[in-house]
């Protein structure tokens, strides 16, 4: 029996609201939009639902709430459109993609060392030029493969929330995003460009990097 998605996300709402609720990260605008995660499928639907709701909606920030067993987690994330400029350093983030942790320029590392790896990054300063470069521009990008199941995602989203409460660093101090892996969304091979024209992008991007 299939039921009403009205129904369903009524019974979803009234499960949530009868447990705990833990809160991750900063509210920076008074319009939150929240998405239960358990109407969503796989995680390229996650991804795609917040980017829409953020580009259809000016100056927005999406909340996300995940029911689990004995706690109800929201999690104000620090997406942006898709289509906003937006400029960043690779140093401030430390990467959750599938079920490895990654850090620019340094190397991989497993999920369960990602408790350590936050207290080592964001607390940096800038001293080590490989690691972040003040505690309110660490970010945590969370990226999974786009086909990866509702249920897989779920427990890895939630594994982070609980490595990052483990930290004491403060639940607010969470910045999380989602994003995609470029890798699995763009064929670069058919992709035609100019050699110089290509070398010219890389040249500036590498310069960039290093001045930021």
């Amino acid at each position: 029996m299939k039921l009403n998605p009205i129904i369903l996300y009524v019974l979803l709402l009234f499960s949530c609201n009868n447990k705990a609720q833990i809160e991750f990260g900063k509210r920076y605008t008074e319009k939150l939009l929240q998405v239960n995660i358990d109407t969503l499928g796989n995680y390229q639907n996650w991804h795609n639902t917040v980017d829409s709701m953020l580009c259809n909606n000016d100056y927005s920030q999406i909340q996300l709430l995940i029911c689990d067993q004995e706690v109800n987690y929201k999690i104000n994330l620090n997406n942006h459109c898709s289509d906003d400029v937006v400029c960043f350093t690779s140093r401030n983030f430390l990467t959750i993609q599938n079920d490895s942790i990654y850090k620019y320029n340094i190397g991989a590392y497993s999920f369960d060392s990602l408790c350590d790896l936050i207290l080592r990054d964001y607390p940096n300063n800038g001293l080590n030029p490989r690691l972040s470069e003040a505690p309110h521009k660490f970010v945590l990008s969370f990226i999974q493969p786009n086909l990866l199941d509702h249920k897989t995602v779920k427990e890895r989203l939630v594994r982070v929330l609980e490595a990052f409460k483990r930290t004491e660093l403060g639940n607010e101090n969470l910045k999380l995003s989602l994003g995609l892996d470029l890798n699995e969304n763009f064929d670069f091979d058919k992709i035609q460009y100019e050699d110089s024209i290509y070398r010219e992008m890389e040249m500036l991007l590498e310069e960039q990097d290093f001045t930021l």
